[in-house]
């Protein structure tokens, strides 16, 4: 095997030769007496120029050698799979009297000529066998089937019971003149000769097929048109005399048998029960019509797919369903009219038709399939308020710029992709309708009006939109995690009194369980979670990472840090269908594989957050590890949401030796002037307490505040990393309002009260202010008010390694850890590990 330098060898006496015995014998020039051996033992000899094979050949035996360019059989009676596969020079073989199979890709890519090639006693012809060869005559003496892998038999041994296939020995073989088929030839497989265009066809006597008016038939059935003998332009079953006509007793066209026909114009006036594929790829055919009466008819899958020259098609009112791919490719048809009564048309019927610009739908009940007109380039303009019922993804990607529709029809993916559309109007406020996931994805529109009937939108509904406003009105109930992915300058507003919602500079909050349910709009690196909130639901968070198309370098890591204030409880259907819910991940980032550090104020690990590389928690957290398997530590000082990036771009999770970091982007704000007034720090609204778990507010009143701080600029490459510290309390922002009115209030109450009462009244206020300035944990943040500070940090520091063991903790030692033991709590409970 790789021998470099040997040139000549002499096998006379060799029994045997193993499997790529001489496999990469660049030199290898002689072999005598013959070439014999197993699989692949003289493949790659690239300097090769002739050879004698005889009796025994393994698969791939000559593969690739590069130089040959002549063979001779001697009673090789099957050639295995490969065995000549790649030998680019190859053009003459010397064939054996008899040859009883053909391997898989055994002439794949050879320049072999073939004048005449008599299978006369081969049974067997593997895929692509002779693809891209120059063969001019083929004799056939029976039929043949293709080898199967899952048939324990091989060479010429055929598997019981195969006698159907798909596969083309012959496709990409364009030099076919003539072909010869013997007495024990029972079918013609006219999908294996669709890149000849001027076959001949011969039987010898006894055949049972027959030649009619230029078409290979047998039992009323229609095999193949043969070009080389019929020059017609028109066919007709059942028509005028006027034109070469067919009988009615036509039962069946075979699948490919008018491909390569020089046929313009086809009428049928009979209902042929079976014509699946029977026209696909005719590159002639211009005109089609069916004209008959026999009703609850359907046209079959494929039947004119790829015909690119068809320009009109008339359809009868018999036909009740067009079948799949029935005009897919057809990309000269600009009109298509549905005859009424057709209640069905297949998935991809029309699909990828480039200048079909009319569509006239019957006023019936009609279902579009899957794909129908997907990638329709000369759509523009629809009403498809009719009473239609359309599949999932129906113009996936096509022109399209205006649509009309009812709020009852919308389906899954109906406008997908379509990168044109601007306007859609959909009409009708009664029922309970939704948006379908990926319904407006990747579309042009900036701006659309829901009716009061839609009550839910799905996945990616409008995402990578150009929507910059979206009003929920008080009707809508029910919003997807990643309904608005990808839109990073968003405004969504609401009623101020809507029944489920409230909203923050970046949040959609479910107001009775102050659960977290989406995010929307560009979020910072380092996103923090508001104060109120006590759930977040799967995949909530939106993180959108972003690459160069080109180049496939990040250029905007998305969310890198997370900052949870609290202890939170991830859920898993919280404000959207739960029936219809499918989470992407169990998790509540949505697509941040860049996310480093998650910073957390609880005093218990909350669930759904573990595989987190650095995990900074509060002194209030009770135990010294997050998480067992994989063994993340628990990091017990400021939050700092540096990651290394650069290595990052590379896929290389290791820390660089000279780490550089950069500042956080500009936060994007919502505009000042609002409807509502949003929750959170800047806004005057109550902040809602949830409850608290006893072990948790225990935890929390023992812990003085901390502060952190953060960067906020941009850079081009990324958008990442600034160490946070000392960031100020949310309730320390507008102290004096609040405090103020409540004085002023009991003021008046107690005005005829005793100076005693009122000093005891003060005291009481002093006193319960103090308690609130305490209760907040070390990562009590604001969310706007994120001051630019220093992000030096010391390499050698052991809370930045990634080989932190709890070795390196030192606050560890307080915590000692059984090591089966993976969590250490319950939801509602803290539980000693001892």
């Amino acid at each position: 095997m790789f021998c470099k330098s040997l040139e000549t060898i002499d096998i006379t006496n060799v029994v045997k030769i193993k499997s790529r015995a001489f496999y990469g014998c660049e030199k290898l020039k002689n072999i005598w007496p013959q070439v014999q051996g197993e699989d692949y033992a003289f493949a790659f000899c690239s300097s090769l120029v002739d050879c004698n094979v005889q009796i025994h050949a393994g698969i791939g035996l000559l593969m690739n050698c590069t130089s040959l360019e002549s063979v001779t059989l001697h009673g090789v009676q099957y050639i295995p799979d490969k065995m000549f596969f790649g030998c680019s020079k190859l053009k003459t073989v010397v064939w054996p009297d008899i040859l009883k199979g053909i391997g898989n890709y055994a002439f794949y890519g050879t320049s072999l000529e073939v004048p005449f090639l008599d299978l006369s006693d081969t049974v067997e012809i593997g895929n692509f066998s002779f693809k891209g060869t120059k063969i001019e005559k083929i004799k056939f003496g029976s039929d043949y089937v293709y080898y199967r892998k899952e048939c324990s038999k091989t060479y010429y041994s055929v598997c019981p019971g195969v006698s159907v296939t798909n596969e083309i020995p012959f496709i990409g073989v364009s030099t076919i003149k003539e072909i010869t088929l013997g007495i024990n030839v029972t079918e013609f497989k006219a999908i294996n000769f669709q890149d000849s265009y001027d076959i001949n066809i011969k039987l010898d006597e006894g055949s049972g097929f027959q030649i009619v008016d230029g078409m290979l038939m047998k039992d009323n059935e229609i095999l193949y048109y043969i070009p080389g003998q019929s020059t017609r332009k028109t066919i007709t079953i059942t028509g005028p005399s006027s034109k070469k006509t067919l009988s009615s007793s036509i039962t069946k066209i075979h699948p490919y048998a008018f491909t390569t026909s020089k046929l313009e114009e086809v009428v049928i006036n009979s209902y042929i029960e079976i014509m699946e594929k029977a026209f696909y790829g005719c590159k002639s055919l211009k005109s089609i019509t069916f004209n008959f009466n026999q009703p609850q008819k359907s046209l079959d899958a494929s039947i004119f797919e790829n015909c690119i020259s068809l320009t009109t098609v008339n359809l009868c009112p018999s036909f009740k369903e067009l079948g799949e791919s029935s005009f897919r490719g057809c990309t000269s048809l600009e009109t298509i009219t549905i005859p009424e009564g057709t209640e069905r048309i297949g998935s991809y019927c029309f699909a990828e038709c480039s200048k079909l610009k009319n569509i006239n739908f019957p006023s019936n009940h009609l279902y579009v399939g899957d794909y129908c007109f997907s990638n329709c380039q000369s759509l523009t303009n629809l009403d498809l308020i009719n009473n239609l019922e359309f599949g999932s993804f129906v113009f996936n990607s096509s022109s399209l710029i205006s649509v009309k529709i009812n709020a009852s029809n919308i389906y899954k993916g109906m406008f997908n992709m379509c990168d044109k559309l601007q306007k859609v109007d959909i009409l009708g406020d009664e029922g309970d309708n939704y948006i379908g996931s990926y319904f407006f994805n990747s579309t042009s529109i900036s701006e659309i009006y829901l009716p009061s009937s839609i009550k839910s939108i799905d996945d990616f509904s409008f995402a990578f939109t150009k929507i910059k406003f979206f009003f929920i009105p008080k009707t809508l109930t029910s919003i997807h995690p990643q309904a608005f992915y990808g839109i990073e300058d968003i405004e969504l507003e609401l009623d101020c009194d809507h029944p489920k919602f409230i909203l923050g500079a970046h949040e959609l909050i479910d107001k009775n369980t102050n659960t977290l349910l989406m995010t929307y709009g560009k979020l910072l690196s380092t996103y923090i979670v508001p104060s109120r909130v006590r759930h977040i639901a799967v995949n909530a968070i939106n993180s959108y990472p972003k690459y160069n198309e080109t180049s496939r370098k990040v250029i905007d890591f998305g969310v890198t840090t997370l900052v949870i204030r609290t202890k939170v409880e991830l859920s898993e259907n919280f404000g959207y269908r739960p029936e219809n819910f499918v989470p992407h991940n169990n998790f509540p980032i949505y697509n941040a594989p860049y996310l480093h550090n998650l910073c957390y104020g609880g005093t218990v690990r909350s669930t759904g957050i573990y595989n987190v590389p650095r995990v900074f928690v509060s002194d209030n957290y009770a135990r010294s590890i997050w998480n067992q398997v994989p063994r993340i530590i628990a990091i017990k000082d400021e939050c700092d949401s540096s990651v290394p990036f650069e290595n990052y771009a590379k896929y290389d999770y290791t820390y660089p030796k000279n780490p550089k970091y950069i500042q956080l982007p500009e936060q994007i704000l919502p505009q000042e002037a609002k409807k509502c007034a949003l929750i959170d720090d800047p806004y005057e609204i109550p902040k809602v307490e949830p409850e608290i778990s006893p072990e948790e507010n225990s935890q929390d009143q023992t812990v003085s505040q901390s502060s952190s701080q953060s960067g906020n600029s941009a850079s081009s490459e990324t958008n990442n990393s600034a160490q946070v510290t000392e960031l100020i309390n949310i309730d320390e922002i507008k102290p004096s309002q609040t405090k103020n009115t409540m004085l002023t209030y009991i003021l008046l109450a107690v005005a005829a009260a005793e100076v005693l009462m009122v000093a005891g009244l003060i005291a009481f206020l002093i006193h319960k202010n103090r308690e609130d300035s305490s209760e907040e944990s070390f990562v009590e943040m604001s969310e706007h008010v994120i001051t630019n500070l220093s992000t030096e940090i010391t390499f050698t520091n052991p809370l930045f390694s990634m080989n932190t063991t709890i070795e390196d903790d030192p606050f560890a030692s307080d915590f000692e850890e059984h090591a089966n033991n993976d969590e250490g709590y319950f939801d509602n409970c803290l539980c000693d590990d001892e």
